[in-house]
C-alpha cells in the first residue's frame, strides 16, 4: 500500500520562519565589537589611515624577521649543545632565544604604539 502525497491547492509557497530584514546593510561582528569599544572608551579606539596601517604592517613583519634570525642563530647553537650533552648550555641558549624574542616582541610594540599616539593627535 503505497501513500500519495497530494499539494494542497492554497499553499503555493512555505513560508520564511526567520525571515530576514529587507536591509541587507548588516555590520560584522567585528564592527560590532568596534562599536562596542568605541561606546566604552571613546578615547582608546584609534582610527589609523593607510599609511600608518602599512608602517604597523612594516613594522611588524621585520619583528617577525628578526625572531627568525635568532631563531635559526640560536637553533643551531641548541642543536650542537644538544648534541654534546651540554645541559648548562642547553638551558643558557632556551633563555636566551626567550628573552630574544621577548626584547623583540616589546620594541615592536613600542613602535606600533608611537604610531597611535600620533594617530591620536
Amino acid at each position: 500500500m503505497a501513500f500519495k502525497f497530494e499539494r494542497h491547492p492554497q499553499i503555493t509557497e512555505v513560508p520564511n520562519p526567520n525571515p530576514q530584514p529587507k536591509n541587507r546593510n548588516m555590520k560584522s561582528a567585528y564592527e560590532l565589537a568596534m562599536e562596542r569599544l568605541q561606546e566604552d572608551d571613546p578615547n582608546g579606539v584609534v582610527q589609523l589611515n593607510d599609511a600608518q596601517r602599512a608602517e604597523m604592517a612594516a613594522i611588524e613583519q621585520k619583528c617577525q624577521a628578526q625572531i627568525a634570525e635568532k631563531e635559526v642563530f640560536l637553533n643551531g647553537k641548541i642543536l650542537a649543545a644538544r648534541k654534546e650533552g651540554d645541559a648548562e648550555a642547553l638551558q643558557q641558549l632556551e633563555k636566551q632565544l626567550k628573552n630574544e624574542r621577548a626584547r623583540l616582541r616589546d620594541e615592536m610594540e613600542s613602535a606600533k604604539e608611537k604610531i597611535r599616539q600620533s594617530a591620536k593627535g
